[in-house]
Protein backbone atom coordinates (compact mmCIF):
# COMPACT_ATOMS: atom_id res chain seq x y z
CA UNK A 1 0.00 0.00 0.00
CA UNK A 2 1.47 3.38 -0.96
CA UNK A 3 1.71 5.90 2.20
CA UNK A 4 3.43 8.77 3.38
CA UNK A 5 7.03 8.46 4.37
CA UNK A 6 8.05 10.14 7.32
CA UNK A 7 10.93 12.65 6.85
CA UNK A 8 13.94 11.54 7.26
CA UNK A 9 17.26 13.89 9.13
CA UNK A 10 18.61 15.57 6.44
CA UNK A 11 20.88 18.83 6.76
CA UNK A 12 20.08 20.55 3.31
CA UNK A 13 16.36 20.92 1.85
CA UNK A 14 15.96 21.53 -1.69
CA UNK A 15 13.89 24.67 -2.64
CA UNK A 16 10.30 24.32 -2.70
CA UNK A 17 10.09 25.81 -5.69
CA UNK A 18 11.90 23.49 -7.23
CA UNK A 19 10.62 22.04 -11.03
CA UNK A 20 11.83 19.46 -13.14
CA UNK A 21 13.81 21.03 -16.24
CA UNK A 22 14.52 19.26 -19.56
CA UNK A 23 16.18 16.05 -19.69
CA UNK A 24 19.01 15.16 -22.08
CA UNK A 25 18.87 12.20 -24.40
CA UNK A 26 21.67 10.81 -26.11
CA UNK A 27 20.11 10.10 -30.05
CA UNK A 28 21.62 7.89 -32.42
CA UNK A 29 19.75 8.95 -35.47
CA UNK A 30 19.25 12.95 -34.55
CA UNK A 31 16.91 13.32 -37.94
CA UNK A 32 14.77 10.47 -37.43
CA UNK A 33 14.03 11.58 -33.45
CA UNK A 34 13.21 14.94 -34.81
CA UNK A 35 10.71 13.11 -37.20
CA UNK A 36 9.08 12.22 -34.59
CA UNK A 37 9.37 15.20 -31.80
CA UNK A 38 8.79 17.83 -34.53
CA UNK A 39 6.71 16.11 -36.72
CA UNK A 40 4.30 13.69 -34.03
CA UNK A 41 4.68 15.87 -30.86
CA UNK A 42 4.66 19.16 -32.74
CA UNK A 43 7.72 20.59 -30.88
CA UNK A 44 10.14 23.41 -32.44
CA UNK A 45 13.66 23.90 -31.81
CA UNK A 46 14.18 26.60 -29.35
CA UNK A 47 16.80 29.11 -29.70
CA UNK A 48 20.25 28.02 -30.74
CA UNK A 49 21.77 24.91 -30.03
CA UNK A 50 23.32 24.50 -26.55
CA UNK A 51 26.56 22.40 -27.90
CA UNK A 52 27.34 20.63 -31.38
CA UNK A 53 25.01 18.61 -32.08
CA UNK A 54 22.97 18.98 -29.49
CA UNK A 55 19.03 20.23 -30.21
CA UNK A 56 16.46 22.01 -27.63
CA UNK A 57 13.27 21.59 -28.23
CA UNK A 58 10.03 23.24 -26.84
CA UNK A 59 6.16 24.13 -27.42
CA UNK A 60 7.53 26.70 -30.10
CA UNK A 61 10.47 28.77 -30.94
CA UNK A 62 9.61 31.83 -28.11
CA UNK A 63 9.68 29.50 -25.27
CA UNK A 64 11.67 30.38 -22.70
CA UNK A 65 11.63 26.91 -20.81
CA UNK A 66 12.07 23.80 -22.90
CA UNK A 67 11.08 19.83 -22.57
CA UNK A 68 14.06 18.23 -24.06
CA UNK A 69 17.23 18.18 -25.65
CA UNK A 70 18.64 15.58 -27.68
CA UNK A 71 22.53 14.94 -27.97
CA UNK A 72 23.79 13.24 -31.32
CA UNK A 73 25.25 10.51 -30.34
CA UNK A 74 26.34 8.22 -33.25
CA UNK A 75 28.17 5.53 -31.04
CA UNK A 76 25.59 4.55 -28.59
CA UNK A 77 24.24 1.84 -28.31
CA UNK A 78 20.66 0.64 -26.70
CA UNK A 79 21.39 -0.09 -22.90
CA UNK A 80 19.16 -2.67 -21.21
CA UNK A 81 16.47 -2.50 -18.68
CA UNK A 82 18.77 -4.52 -16.33
CA UNK A 83 20.56 -1.40 -16.26
CA UNK A 84 20.60 1.75 -14.76
CA UNK A 85 18.79 5.16 -17.21
CA UNK A 86 15.59 6.21 -17.87
CA UNK A 87 12.49 4.71 -17.45
CA UNK A 88 9.86 7.04 -18.55
CA UNK A 89 10.07 11.14 -18.68
CA UNK A 90 6.56 12.85 -17.75
CA UNK A 91 5.34 15.61 -19.72
CA UNK A 92 1.97 17.31 -17.78
CA UNK A 93 -1.03 19.05 -19.64
CA UNK A 94 -2.66 21.04 -17.56
CA UNK A 95 -6.26 19.29 -17.86
CA UNK A 96 -8.64 16.65 -18.92
CA UNK A 97 -9.66 18.32 -22.25
CA UNK A 98 -5.79 18.65 -23.25
CA UNK A 99 -4.94 14.99 -22.53
CA UNK A 100 -7.92 14.35 -24.56
CA UNK A 101 -6.29 16.65 -27.55
CA UNK A 102 -2.84 14.86 -26.80
CA UNK A 103 -4.15 11.22 -26.87
CA UNK A 104 -6.29 12.48 -30.25
CA UNK A 105 -3.94 13.89 -32.10
CA UNK A 106 -1.02 10.98 -31.17
CA UNK A 107 -4.30 8.09 -32.40
CA UNK A 108 -4.49 10.18 -35.68
CA UNK A 109 -0.66 10.06 -36.31
CA UNK A 110 -0.74 6.55 -35.97
CA UNK A 111 1.09 6.14 -32.42
CA UNK A 112 0.69 3.24 -30.61
CA UNK A 113 0.20 3.80 -26.63
CA UNK A 114 2.12 1.14 -24.11
CA UNK A 115 -0.69 1.96 -21.91
CA UNK A 116 -3.36 3.95 -20.76
CA UNK A 117 -3.64 4.10 -16.66
CA UNK A 118 -5.69 6.11 -13.82
CA UNK A 119 -2.81 6.63 -11.04
CA UNK A 120 -5.46 8.08 -8.90
CA UNK A 121 -3.21 10.78 -8.69
CA UNK A 122 -3.38 11.47 -12.22
CA UNK A 123 -4.39 9.92 -15.92
CA UNK A 124 -1.65 8.89 -17.89
CA UNK A 125 -0.45 7.87 -21.49
CA UNK A 126 2.52 5.29 -22.38
CA UNK A 127 4.27 5.76 -25.52
CA UNK A 128 7.71 5.64 -26.13
CA UNK A 129 10.03 7.63 -28.83
CA UNK A 130 11.91 6.01 -32.04
CA UNK A 131 15.40 5.12 -29.73
CA UNK A 132 12.78 3.42 -27.22
CA UNK A 133 13.12 6.25 -24.89
CA UNK A 134 9.59 5.75 -22.45
CA UNK A 135 7.50 9.20 -22.22
CA UNK A 136 4.05 9.66 -20.01
CA UNK A 137 1.48 12.57 -20.68
CA UNK A 138 -0.78 12.93 -17.94
CA UNK A 139 -2.95 15.24 -16.32
CA UNK A 140 -3.08 15.78 -12.82
CA UNK A 141 -6.55 15.37 -10.44
CA UNK A 142 -7.33 18.36 -8.24
CA UNK A 143 -5.75 17.49 -4.71
CA UNK A 144 -8.49 16.43 -3.09
CA UNK A 145 -8.36 12.89 -4.54
CA UNK A 146 -4.69 12.52 -3.72
CA UNK A 147 -5.02 11.76 -0.15
CA UNK A 148 -7.41 9.53 1.73
CA UNK A 149 -9.24 10.09 4.91
CA UNK A 150 -5.79 9.35 7.32
CA UNK A 151 -3.69 11.49 4.81
CA UNK A 152 -2.38 8.75 3.32
CA UNK A 153 -1.62 8.90 -0.88
CA UNK A 154 -3.50 6.66 -2.95
CA UNK A 155 -1.16 6.28 -5.91
CA UNK A 156 -2.59 3.34 -7.78
CA UNK A 157 -2.80 1.93 -11.13
CA UNK A 158 -6.13 1.16 -12.70
CA UNK A 159 -7.27 0.88 -15.90
CA UNK A 160 -7.86 4.53 -17.83
CA UNK A 161 -11.36 5.83 -18.53
CA UNK A 162 -10.40 6.54 -21.79
CA UNK A 163 -14.07 7.15 -23.14
CA UNK A 164 -14.17 9.50 -20.82
CA UNK A 165 -11.57 11.55 -21.21
CA UNK A 166 -12.44 11.66 -25.09
CA UNK A 167 -16.26 13.28 -23.59
CA UNK A 168 -14.03 16.39 -22.69
CA UNK A 169 -13.62 17.08 -26.34
CA UNK A 170 -16.00 19.74 -28.25
CA UNK A 171 -17.24 19.74 -31.96
CA UNK A 172 -14.60 22.70 -32.70
CA UNK A 173 -11.60 20.17 -31.60
CA UNK A 174 -12.93 16.86 -33.73
CA UNK A 175 -12.70 19.34 -36.83
CA UNK A 176 -9.59 20.91 -35.94
CA UNK A 177 -7.47 17.63 -35.57
CA UNK A 178 -9.39 16.07 -38.78
CA UNK A 179 -6.12 15.99 -41.45
CA UNK A 180 -4.25 18.18 -39.04
CA UNK A 181 -2.89 15.75 -36.54
CA UNK A 182 0.21 17.61 -34.72
CA UNK A 183 -2.26 20.76 -33.98
CA UNK A 184 -3.45 20.45 -29.78
CA UNK A 185 -0.74 17.73 -28.72
CA UNK A 186 0.57 19.72 -26.03
CA UNK A 187 -1.42 23.40 -25.73
CA UNK A 188 -0.13 26.16 -23.32
CA UNK A 189 0.58 25.24 -19.90
CA UNK A 190 2.18 21.98 -20.74
CA UNK A 191 5.45 21.50 -18.43
CA UNK A 192 7.92 18.62 -17.57
CA UNK A 193 5.94 17.09 -14.56
CA UNK A 194 8.39 14.32 -13.30
CA UNK A 195 11.32 12.17 -13.88
CA UNK A 196 11.19 7.79 -13.57
CA UNK A 197 14.65 6.85 -13.32
CA UNK A 198 16.08 2.71 -13.80
CA UNK A 199 18.69 2.34 -10.28
CA UNK A 200 20.31 -0.45 -9.56
CA UNK A 201 20.24 0.04 -5.54
CA UNK A 202 17.18 1.40 -4.25
CA UNK A 203 18.36 2.67 -0.90
CA UNK A 204 21.88 4.44 -2.42
CA UNK A 205 19.88 6.41 -4.92
CA UNK A 206 17.08 7.17 -2.20
CA UNK A 207 19.71 8.36 -0.08
CA UNK A 208 21.22 10.47 -2.87
CA UNK A 209 17.84 12.42 -3.94
CA UNK A 210 16.67 12.26 -0.12
CA UNK A 211 19.84 13.26 1.99
CA UNK A 212 22.37 14.79 -0.72
CA UNK A 213 19.74 16.66 -2.82
CA UNK A 214 16.83 17.60 0.39
CA UNK A 215 13.70 16.08 -1.93
CA UNK A 216 11.17 14.62 0.32
CA UNK A 217 10.13 11.27 0.30
CA UNK A 218 6.69 11.65 -0.59
CA UNK A 219 5.61 7.73 -1.46
CA UNK A 220 7.67 4.82 0.04
CA UNK A 221 6.69 1.83 -1.84
CA UNK A 222 10.53 0.25 -1.39
CA UNK A 223 9.05 -2.80 -0.22
CA UNK A 224 7.88 -2.90 -3.83
CA UNK A 225 10.42 -1.66 -5.37
CA UNK A 226 9.71 1.97 -6.03
CA UNK A 227 10.05 5.58 -3.81
CA UNK A 228 8.96 8.69 -5.14
CA UNK A 229 10.32 11.76 -4.30
CA UNK A 230 9.37 15.87 -4.46
CA UNK A 231 10.61 18.93 -3.70
CA UNK A 232 7.59 20.31 -2.13
CA UNK A 233 3.43 18.60 -1.50
CA UNK A 234 3.59 17.66 -5.23
CA UNK A 235 3.28 13.51 -5.20
CA UNK A 236 7.00 13.28 -6.95
CA UNK A 237 8.94 15.01 -9.23
CA UNK A 238 11.75 11.94 -9.47
CA UNK A 239 10.90 8.15 -8.86
CA UNK A 240 12.89 5.23 -8.59
CA UNK A 241 12.80 1.71 -9.30
CA UNK A 242 14.50 -1.39 -9.60
CA UNK A 243 11.84 -3.24 -11.23
CA UNK A 244 14.43 -5.28 -13.59
CA UNK A 245 17.86 -3.26 -12.97
CA UNK A 246 18.27 -4.26 -9.24
CA UNK A 247 21.85 -5.15 -8.85
CA UNK A 248 22.11 -4.32 -13.03
CA UNK A 249 25.29 -1.64 -14.50
CA UNK A 250 25.79 1.63 -13.61
CA UNK A 251 24.69 4.35 -16.70
CA UNK A 252 27.82 4.04 -19.30
CA UNK A 253 28.68 7.03 -21.46
CA UNK A 254 27.60 5.29 -24.78
CA UNK A 255 24.36 3.99 -23.76
CA UNK A 256 21.39 5.01 -25.96
CA UNK A 257 18.99 7.66 -23.91
CA UNK A 258 18.95 9.61 -21.14
CA UNK A 259 22.60 11.99 -20.75
CA UNK A 260 21.38 14.08 -18.01
CA UNK A 261 18.68 15.54 -15.88
CA UNK A 262 18.29 19.02 -15.02
CA UNK A 263 16.44 20.52 -11.62
CA UNK A 264 15.65 23.59 -11.88
CA UNK A 265 15.40 26.45 -8.82
CA UNK A 266 13.83 29.85 -8.96
CA UNK A 267 17.36 32.55 -9.43
CA UNK A 268 15.45 34.06 -6.21
CA UNK A 269 15.84 30.87 -4.28
CA UNK A 270 19.95 29.99 -5.32
CA UNK A 271 21.77 32.68 -2.42
CA UNK A 272 24.97 32.05 -1.36
CA UNK A 273 23.41 29.53 1.40
CA UNK A 274 21.49 27.52 -0.96
CA UNK A 275 24.37 26.99 -2.74
CA UNK A 276 26.97 26.52 -0.24
CA UNK A 277 24.82 23.88 1.58
CA UNK A 278 24.33 22.14 -1.59
CA UNK A 279 28.06 22.04 -2.65
CA UNK A 280 28.34 20.99 0.69
CA UNK A 281 25.58 18.17 0.64
CA UNK A 282 26.86 16.77 -2.61
CA UNK A 283 29.92 15.12 -2.96
CA UNK A 284 32.08 16.26 -5.94
CA UNK A 285 29.86 19.14 -7.15
CA UNK A 286 30.93 21.01 -9.33
CA UNK A 287 29.60 25.05 -9.46
CA UNK A 288 29.51 26.79 -12.60
CA UNK A 289 29.11 30.45 -12.10
CA UNK A 290 28.36 31.94 -15.45
CA UNK A 291 25.90 29.57 -16.08
CA UNK A 292 24.50 29.12 -12.40
CA UNK A 293 24.48 25.86 -12.25
CA UNK A 294 25.77 23.00 -9.88
CA UNK A 295 26.23 19.69 -11.16
CA UNK A 296 26.66 16.00 -9.83
CA UNK A 297 26.52 12.52 -10.71
CA UNK A 298 24.10 10.10 -8.86
CA UNK A 299 25.28 6.47 -7.67
CA UNK A 300 24.22 5.05 -11.07
CA UNK A 301 26.52 7.24 -12.81
CA UNK A 302 23.01 10.04 -13.95
CA UNK A 303 24.78 13.14 -14.27
CA UNK A 304 22.35 15.62 -12.00
CA UNK A 305 22.31 19.48 -12.97
CA UNK A 306 20.39 21.94 -10.47
CA UNK A 307 20.16 25.15 -12.29
CA UNK A 308 18.92 28.64 -11.15
CA UNK A 309 16.58 30.42 -13.79
CA UNK A 310 14.34 33.05 -14.08
CA UNK A 311 11.43 33.47 -11.66
CA UNK A 312 9.11 33.99 -14.63
CA UNK A 313 7.27 30.77 -16.06
CA UNK A 314 5.87 30.98 -19.40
Amino acid sequence: MSRRSSERQKKFKMSEKMTVGPPTLKARDLDRMLGFYEGIFGLEKVGSETQEGSVVLGLDQSATQSLLVLRQNANAKPSSEKSAGLYHYAITVPDRRSLALAYSSLTEDGIRFDGLVDHIVAESLYLHDPENNGIEIYRDRPRSYWFDADGNWKMGAARLDIEGILGELEAADVVQLSGNPTVGVFPNGTAMGHLHLRVTDLEKSTRFYHERLGLNISIDMSENGVVFLSASDYHHHIALNTWNSLGGKRLQPNDLGLDSIVLNIPASDTNKKFLDGLKTSLENAKFDEEKNEVSSVDPDGISVKIVGIGDERP
